[in-house]
């Protein structure tokens, strides 16, 4: 397998045109890193909008176990100590979200064009522990994504659609057959066609944020207890229509 460098561009509160630009002309991901970005959001800030319930993932040696419910403000207590949980996409209310949104300006520049065409789904909160990872997969909705780190380190291993071939492509869903929690020289042996694959393999960590054009496979790997969140939307509107359906 081939790593690639990717594309960095440094975002500084008022370029936010200039950056939009570039994004709505790139098919390759892009690693943007927010200057000056607040410290504020650590796991510690969401517990005050933590009363209510949310789905998780367990995981044992890299490797998922189970999906459960549970309580978010336990979750994320747990989570600090980096036990192997996984929150996926947990949805905050417009009000609570907000606070988070305004110090990506980015985002405010770029049409509110959501997934299903629900306002609910701008934008989704991820939260990991030590150990716990995210399948490597792309969104079939055919949208793009700005994923930002809030606070802690993951590794995020990226594909564009091109490599569907070389990294197994399931067929009719956007998941891969292969598990990248394991040994690349394990999964070389065994998905020989990985060989030939070309990705991007990138650190984030605080303010570092990644666009993702759309059909980008990801693989994250949390590295430390760690929160983020994702900012879904299509530069073209027959681009949400294309998603919907």
């Amino acid at each position: 397998m081939r790593i690639k460098k990717i594309k960095t561009l440094d975002y500084y509160y008022g370029d936010e045109e200039k950056i939009k630009r570039i994004l709505y002309k790139s098919q390759e991901p892009i690693l943007i890193k927010i200057h000056n970005f607040t410290e504020k959001f650590s796991l510690d800030y969401f517990e005050k909008y933590a009363n209510t319930t949310t789905t998780y993932s367990i995981f044992k040696a890299g490797r998922w176990v189970s999906h459960q419910a549970g309580k978010l403000i336990t979750l994320l207590s747990e989570i600090k100590k980096n036990k192997p949980y996984r929150i996926f996409g947990h949805i905050f209310s417009k009000e609570e979200s907000a606070e988070i949104e305004k110090h990506i300006p980015l985002w405010q520049t770029i049409p509110l064009r959501p997934r299903f065409f629900n306002k609910r789904l701008k934008t989704a909160y991820f939260f990991g522990g030590k150990n716990s990872n995210t399948a490597m997969h792309f969104d079939r909705e055919h949208c793009c994504n700005l994923h930002v780190c809030l606070s802690g380190k993951k590794q995020l291993l990226l594909f564009t659609q091109d490599q569907n071939n070389n990294i197994y492509k399931l067929p009719f869903v956007g998941d891969s057959l292969i598990d990248f929690s394991q040994p690349l020289g394990t999964l070389h042996k065994q998905f020989p066609r990985l060989n030939d694959a070309t990705g991007y393999n990138i650190l984030l960590e605080k303010g570092d944020m990644v666009f993702m054009p759309k059909n980008c496979w990801h693989y994250t790997q949390y590295l430390d207890a760690s929160a983020s969140a994702t900012y879904v939307f299509y530069p073209k509107k027959i681009l949400q229509f294309y998603g919907y359906f």
